[in-house]
């Protein structure tokens, strides 16, 4: 139990922000206890009117997802979690006005849907309902509003296709400290402590969201300040962004051999199919000149059957 009716030192969070990536993952995608229940209440804050039944435990998986080819994009999904009405739920956090955001979701949520919702020799009405969220640090989209849910429906009637794939969109930007906290929503006080806590100039307004919210801020709070006193932990960031960055670096340099090696195979697709055009050239010149078909045949390698083809093509008799 952490007092958060007391003010707190603020110091050691210089180095954290729950906003970017890192800190997100340490703080809500850990398995440990209090990252669970911190996990667990984000959740409920953020379904709660999407149809979503309450979440009372999970079990988190393996957010790597691996292409399925030698090129083909691997993923690392920053949260995947199965709830314990076998849910599965996505949480990925977006610090970066990153544009391409609904395409990658798109590719995320195919992904998880193909590994994790049917196993193998099910029918595919058991397949698993499917939840992707995103937070965002913009309110760039849906006229600004907090949350933008998307489903699969009709685009005339808006008949729901499906209820086992839906997207939420959390936008940090779209919260305003000057509104008073005692009038904040369960998710604007979610959504407001997850862009500020960290931030020393906000220290005052981040208490009382901790006071005004406490009912399912606490375990953040308890898993942030965890966090951001473990003597290891500063040390564990500098490591995952390094790895990060070898990552981004092994990428590029596959897809680069990749491209390479598609140039090549071109260049020798290319030139097979100018050799195959020149034979054909020269056959229709022998069919002109009255050599039989065989001979031709046997003269340029190509098959009797072309060149049939060729003097049907070209109306040589």
């Amino acid at each position: 139990m952490i007092n958060i009716s007391a003010r707190f030192d603020t110091t050691h969070r210089a180095d954290f922000s729950i906003k970017e990536d890192f800190t997100f993952k340490a703080v809500y995608g850990r398995d440990t206890e209090e990252s669970k229940r911190a996990l667990v209440d984000l959740l409920n804050v953020i379904l709660a009117g999407h149809g979503q039944a309450p979440v009372k435990s999970l079990r988190l998986l393996d957010p790597y997802i691996p292409g399925q080819t030698k090129y083909s994009k691997g993923s690392i999904l920053d949260i995947l979690t199965e709830t314990d009405c076998h849910v599965l739920i996505n949480v990925e956090m977006q610090a970066d006005d990153f544009r391409a955001y609904n395409d990658r979701d798109l590719l995320y949520a195919g992904k998880v849907l193909s590994t994790y919702a049917l196993q193998s020799g099910s029918d595919y009405d058991k397949m698993k309902k499917t939840v992707m969220i995103t937070i965002m640090d913009t309110n760039r989209y849906c006229n600004g509003e907090l949350t933008c849910p998307f489903s699969l429906m009709n685009d005339i009637t808006h008949e729901e296709m499906s209820d086992k794939l839906k997207f939420i969109y959390v936008q940090l930007k779209a919260v305003n400290p000057s509104k008073p906290v005692h009038e904040l929503t369960p998710l604007e006080t979610f959504a407001s402590y997850i862009r500020y806590a960290g931030d020393e100039s906000m220290a005052d307004y981040v208490q009382q969201l901790l006071e005004h919210g406490r009912e399912y801020l606490e375990s953040s709070e308890i898993a942030f300040d965890e966090v951001t006193r473990s003597d290891t932990m500063l040390s564990e960031k500098e490591k995952y962004y390094i790895k990060m960055s070898d990552i981004a670096a092994i990428t590029k340099e596959k897809v680069e051999d990749a491209r390479a090696e598609g140039e090549k195979l071109g260049e020798v697709r290319g030139k097979a199919e100018g050799e195959q055009t020149k034979q054909r050239e020269i056959a229709v010149n022998m069919l002109a000149k009255g050599m039989e078909i065989s001979l031709v045949s046997e003269l340029t390698g190509l098959s009797e059957d072309g060149i049939r083809q060729l003097q049907q093509t070209n109306t040589i008799k």
